[in-house]
């Protein structure tokens, strides 16, 4: 049964407290014609030249009425109040204010000193900030005009195009010959299991089953994959070895197997992006990065670990390990890759950066890792943490690999506006009697000693061929 509506209770009075704060505060005496020149209240003087009108009493109550009487309506104020009674009262406006909006951030917990000092700070330096920054980009027939460098703009000028694009001229890998352990064959290079392929002492397929058991019996203990891609793995070595034995070889990647860092979409397979929220997320998405490695030959059998929204190496099945010492955790983001690659459970795995997520992990599983600069690598299909800083790029066991890898998934896609043709100048062909090697005083001498020693040797070799 419904019940009767109640009725609205009538509106309650003011509190007495405030009748008496108003009138201690504003009351003025009914008989005076107009406040003394130098009256005060609450300690503000008021100007010399102000006029003072008497309002209508009418709808209000007694209290209000007593203070309202007189009510001060300042015209042509010259003499204005105090610079200091104004400072102080904004001030406490402010900090009242301030204090108010701070319960949304769950911050509430600052004192008035504080208030005051980040509002002091905020318009001293913030805004200023703000306002110059608003006038760098400010709107000019729709579009920014002079760009500040805080400010994220994805095309790029006209300087950057090239008209052909070439490819690095690779050394030639010759007298490379199948080991009989699988464990030596997972920690071959590259070239080395290209040259291996291509010269058929060894399959795709046969590759593939050597890395799909070490992923399937190493990650339980490092934590580094997330999805294991058996099938598709399996069908692309299948069309490798096919295209092989037609004659075709689409290059060193060709038949290699390799991981994907898991904020890179594949179709059909868990893009998880390491969090528990999205542990069962599939996204109908080919991205740039993995076309472009399918259409090189290459193939993949996992999803490695991305930390949890690619920040750090936790996501929501553990912690990624250094393999090197499985008492330490990999770091960085990209700590499936680099740990996976580290531990030989895949050739190269493709990685990313916003600030450190390649170069950490890296430095701390003994691999080598390049990252690119920004833009040369199109990151469609893959997900963001910022616009412009994101970067993808290879983890693998030396830097020919890395040049290897780099040159197959550069380049530009219209997914991503950022992304840019660039010209590599080919690494294989540097005169390295030509570079300046730097070091910092702090370095430990004997690594510097025996990277002179290196340097002397592959000059001295240079000059022999």
């Amino acid at each position: 049964m419904r019940l009767p509506r109640r009725a609205l209770p009538p509106p309650r009075p003011h509190p007495p407290l405030l009748h008496l704060l108003v009138l201690l505060s504003f009351a003025v005496p009914e008989t005076a014609a107009a406040p003394p020149r130098t009256s005060s209240i609450v300690g503000m003087a008021w100007p010399t030249k102000c006029t003072w009108l008497p309002l209508p009493t009418s709808g209000m109550s007694h209290s209000y009425t007593l203070f309202s009487k007189y009510h001060k309506i300042w015209k042509e104020t010259k003499e204005a109040v105090s610079a200091n009674d104004v400072s102080r009262q904004e001030t406490i406006s402010g900090v009242i204010a301030l204090k108010g909006s701070m319960k949304y951030f769950d911050a509430d917990f600052f004192n008035d000193s504080k208030l005051r000092e980040m509002e002091d700070g905020a318009i001293e330096f913030n805004v200023p900030a703000f306002r110059d920054n608003r006038k760098l980009v400010a709107l000019e027939n729709g579009g920014l005009h002079n760009p500040s460098a805080l400010v994220f703009k994805s095309s790029w000028n006209g300087e950057s195009k090239i008209s052909k694009r070439k490819s690095l001229d690779y050394p030639i890998t010759s007298s490379v010959h199948r080991p009989s352990k699988d464990e030596d064959i997972a920690f071959m290079s590259i070239m080395e299991l290209g040259e291996l392929i291509r010269t058929k002492q060894v399959t795709s397929r046969e590759l593939t089953d050597v890395f799909l058991r070490r992923l399937k019996r190493y990650s339980p203990v490092i934590k580094s994959v997330i999805t294991v891609t058996d099938d598709l793995a399996y069908k692309q070595a299948k069309e490798a070895d096919d295209l092989l034995e037609q004659g075709k070889y689409l290059g060193l990647l060709h038949g290699i197997p390799y991981g994907l860092k898991d904020i890179i979409a594949v179709p059909e397979y868990k893009t998880t992006w390491g969090s528990k929220t999205f542990e069962n997320q599939v996204l109908d998405i080919e991205a740039y990065v993995y076309k472009r490695l399918k259409s090189t030959g290459a193939v993949l059998v996992a999803k490695l670990v991305t930390g949890s929204l690619a920040y750090d190496d936790i996501w929501f099945g553990g912690r990624t390990r250094n393999p090197w010492n499985i008492e330490e955790f990999s770091t960085g983001s990209s700590a499936g890759p680099a740990a996976s690659t580290s531990a030989g459970m895949v050739p190269f795995a493709i990685g990313s950066e916003t600030a450190g997520s390649i170069t950490y992990p890296a430095a701390r599983c003994g691999v080598t890792a390049l990252r690119p600069t920004f833009g040369t690598v199109a990151r469609t299909g893959v997900m963001s943490i910022s616009e412009s800083l994101d970067k993808l790029g290879p983890f693998c066991r030396s830097a020919i690999d890395c040049a290897v890898v780099l040159d197959e998934i550069r380049g530009k896609d219209a997914g991503d506006p950022s992304s840019r043709e660039v010209d590599i100048e080919d690494p294989f062909h540097v005169d390295i009697t030509q570079l300046t090697v730097g070091y910092l005083d702090s370095a430990e001498m004997e690594v510097i000693e025996s990277l002179f020693v290196c340097i002397s040797l592959v000059t001295y070799c240079s000059f022999l061929i």
